[in-house]
């Protein structure tokens, strides 16, 4: 069974059960090539509300920063299902780690709502933030379809099972 199937076997499971962020539940599917895992907020029988969207791997590990910019590029050009496109922010040589985001980020009233992606030499890490206007940014849910969580994983492990 495939990663996206699954995740898809999972989600189903926990249909039935009540989330809400007090009461957030981690869900983590094991494969060959890494740690899917991210944390569910709420979810009904077409979508989820998740944050810390993650595949952990070791296969990154010895990976060049020039190396983990492509790989982060090549996620850009597959993740064009998002709210926003996403491209690469800048790349940190010290720390190993490509930083890309939505471009342009989503802004109203509330403020500015982006999507992060960071690839680093322990995986490939996806958040959605928001930064309202005087305040410090912070992590929100990213309401997703199955379907769309499903395919981000099968994206995350075709990065990693290409590299």
């Amino acid at each position: 069974m495939n990663i996206q199937d699954q995740l898809q076997h999972e989600l189903h499971r926990l249909k039935s059960v009540k989330r809400s962020e007090a009461q957030p539940q981690v869900v983590a599917v094991d494969t060959d090539l890494g740690h899917f895992k991210f944390v569910l907020v709420a979810i009904d029988s077409m979508s989820c509300a998740v944050t810390n969207l993650s595949l952990s791997t070791t296969r990154f590990q010895a990976a060049s920063v020039d190396q983990l910019g492509i790989l982060g590029s090549e996620l850009a050009s597959r993740l064009i299902y998002l709210l926003e496109p996403i491209s690469p922010i800048e790349i940190d040589k010290d720390g190993g780690t490509m930083q890309l985001r939505s471009n342009p980020p989503r802004q109203d009233d509330d403020g500015t709502q982006y999507f992060e992606l960071l690839v680093h030499h322990s995986g490939i890490q996806l958040c959605r933030y928001q930064k309202a206007p005087g305040h410090v940014r912070r992590v929100i849910s990213a309401q997703l379809t199955h379907e769309v969580l499903g395919r981000l994983a099968s994206d995350f492990a075709a990065a990693v099972a290409n590299f």
